[in-house]
């Protein structure tokens, strides 16, 4: 009995043990080498669409041996071992790692290591290596056949007349100028501009640094006029005033004007009816660059630019106006005839690409250097919209092998009123300028795309609904249809952002050595709004909220609409801190204003007090005007926008 006993307790010993050494062994979600090396490349922006782990190998983070075991789960010690060699860690990768804290203290080199940490950690280490920064260093060596020319009485740019014997393929320097001898004839020399590698046996430099606008050399994009005024729109004083540069580019008035830390620009035109503004501010700009040339070749380069812009795009539609009360007691089906022979569907569409201004930066100890940025505006807009984008990004590129790797960071934030389609697009080239050659840059098309097509829903006399799609622009037909009760208006958007980046364009040195690549980032996937895209009196719906109306009274000795409550109109936009009273324009028959109760959707957005509506902050509510024993309701969408 004793001893059955005892091999009971045993045997449950070992079952408990057995119990414990399977859940410590419980299977970890990992990464294959090979996806964890295919991340890496995607986040460190080594990819190509060809072989992502052939990058890894050339930018030296991969062995050629290692290739054999990429079927192999993750752990802590091939990971250490290939972003410690990212990082250019020498040795001892764990314990270097650890004392960075990016991978935990507690990891040994043999655990695996889960999805979701892997991810973490390569973002800490993309984040160290898209952020480097340089002590200030300006060191360079010029060619031996430089010849510097005192006599330039007779020169004119492109021909020098000299008693001094050149040869061709002299680079002279003239009055700070590098110009390379190209040929020799009887009235003189023929020059052309010299190139960095015919000039500079080496140069080096590399530097990290806020630039201050107050000491750029500013040229315009257009020939300046003298135009005092300031300019108002929506009751808000806009970025022109009496000390901005003012020129004017096919139709459209442009200013500009510098602040310590960036670029204060705004655009206007007047076509057709279609009212357009364009306000957007560039600043912060910090950039960061290397450049190591020696003995006629790139060994590193590293350019990089942390930037903000804020941009208000406006539109405005006055053209139908004055055909509100023509359409306001026709039936469903004669609304819509009578609109389709009135408006016509067109390419009403604004377009332009204006080129504002280029700023210069001198380097210092650098002959002819400069880091330069070039700004251009492209506007494409149709219909109703104000729509407000700040962009907080860095971008980039590192060049290290003979390989390029971009770096690519953008924080973006929009708030927008929106009844029509339109694309605005802030354009921007970083570059960095050396001997009048462009040494290397970046350019970048950011913004919004929208489109909003329309949809009208029909009613007859029993309430019925019919759904037509329709090509005429949403905005005007909103504000048409308020006045009939026969006909709603719907819109659908699609909002997306709009970003484009070419690094190293052909005017760069750089592109000559076949260092570039583009970046163009427009899809579903960028939908600002994901699937809240129905718009309804200027409000962003989940889903249309139209449906089949109530039987209409046909007894004319009754007044028509007397068991509703009616507003005069059922959207409105507000700021932030107004107050509006309901405008309530009947009430059943048997109440009277005092019966009359408010509720909003959101009180934190729009709050309500004794028949008022009070904007807290910014957002959408609908607020609901009912009879107090909820027998009679209407409501009304109200948009909370920042002044």
């Amino acid at each position: 009995m004793h001893r059955t006993l005892s091999n009971k307790i045993i045997k449950a010993f070992c079952i408990i043990l057995i119990l414990i050494t399977c859940a410590s062994c419980k299977k970890v979600d990992t990464y294959t080498r090979k996806e964890y090396l295919s991340l890496l490349s995607d986040k460190a922006g080594l990819s190509n669409e060809d072989d992502k782990i052939s990058n890894l190998i050339v930018w030296g983070v991969v062995k050629q041996e290692e290739l054999d075991k990429l079927y192999l789960g993750l752990d802590y010690k091939y990971l250490s071992i290939t972003i410690g060699r990212l990082l250019d860690i020498e040795s001892n990768y764990l314990n270097e790692l650890k004392n960075i804290n990016i991978i935990p203290k507690n990891k040994k080199e043999n655990n695996l290591i889960s999805k979701k940490e892997t991810n973490e950690i390569i973002d800490k280490a993309i984040d160290i290596i898209n952020n480097q920064t340089f002590i200030s260093s300006y060191e360079y060596k010029e060619k031996e056949n430089i010849k510097d020319v005192k006599d330039i009485e007779q020169y004119d740019g492109t021909i020098l007349k000299s008693f001094e014997e050149y040869e061709v393929g002299d680079i002279l320097l003239i009055d700070g100028d590098y110009k390379i001898v190209k040929e020799i004839k009887e009235d003189g020399y023929i020059l052309k501009n010299a190139s960095v590698n015919e000039v500079f046996e080496d140069i080096n430099i590399e530097d990290s640094y806020e630039i201050d606008f107050n000491e750029a050399i500013d040229i315009p994009g257009g020939d300046l006029v003298d135009e005092r005024q300031v300019y108002q729109n929506l009751n808000r004083q806009l970025l022109s005033s009496s000390n901005s540069k003012v020129f004017y580019n096919d139709g459209f008035r442009i200013s500009y004007s510098f602040k310590s830390n960036g670029i204060d620009i705004h655009i206007s035109k007047n076509i057709k009816g279609v009212n357009v503004f364009y306000d957007l501010a560039l600043s912060d700009v910090k950039p960061a660059y290397k450049w190591d040339y020696k003995e006629g070749k790139l060994k590193e380069a590293y350019f990089k630019v942390a930037y903000q812009t804020t941009s208000e795009l406006g539109v405005s539609v006055e053209r139908y106006n004055n055909y509100y009360l023509d359409f306001k007691e026709l039936d469903a089906k004669n609304f819509l005839n009578s609109l389709k022979s009135v408006i016509k569907p067109q390419d009403d569409k604004v377009e332009a690409s204006i080129r504002i201004c280029e700023v210069k930066t001198p380097i210092p100890n650098i002959p002819s250097a400069y880091f330069n940025i070039e700004v251009v505006v492209k506007i494409y807009t149709s219909g109703k919209a104000e729509v407000v984008l700040a962009n907080r990004r860095e971008n980039g590129f590192e060049i290290k092998n003979g390989l390029l790797r971009t770096i690519n960071e953008n924080d973006a934030d929009v708030d927008f009123i929106l009844g029509g389609s339109a694309k605005a697009l802030i354009g921007i080239n970083f570059n960095l300028e050396a001997i009048n050659n462009r040494l290397m840059d970046f350019e970048i098309d950011g913004g919004i795309k929208a489109n909003v097509k329309s949809t009208f829903h029909l009613y007859d006399e029993e309430g019925e609904e019919e759904i037509i799609q329709s090509e005429l622009p949403y905005s005007s037909l909103d504000e048409i249809a308020k006045e009939n009760n026969n006909v709603k208006i719907c819109g659908d958007i699609s909002l997306n952002w709009v970003l484009d980046l070419n690094f190293n364009t052909s005017k760069t040195l750089l592109n000559k050595f076949g260092l570039s690549k583009n970046l163009n980032i427009l899809d579903t996937a960028n939908q600002i709004f994901g699937n809240k895209t129905h718009i309804e009196n200027g409000i962003l719906m989940n889903s249309c909220t139209r449906k089949k109306q109530l039987k209409k009274i046909k007894d004319n000795s009754i007044t028509q609409n007397v068991e509703k409550i009616i507003l005069e109109k059922y959207a409105a936009v507000l700021y932030v801190g107004d107050t509006y009273d309901i405008p309530i324009k009947q009430i059943p028959n048997g109440y009277s204003y005092n019966d009359i109760v408010l509720k909003s959707s959101d009180n934190n957005i729009v709050g309500v007090n004794k028949g008022q509506i009070i904007a807290k902050k910014m957002g959408s509510s609908e607020v609901k005007i009912m009879t107090n024993d909820q027998k009679y309701e209407a409501s009304i969408n109200i948009l909370v926008s920042k002044k």
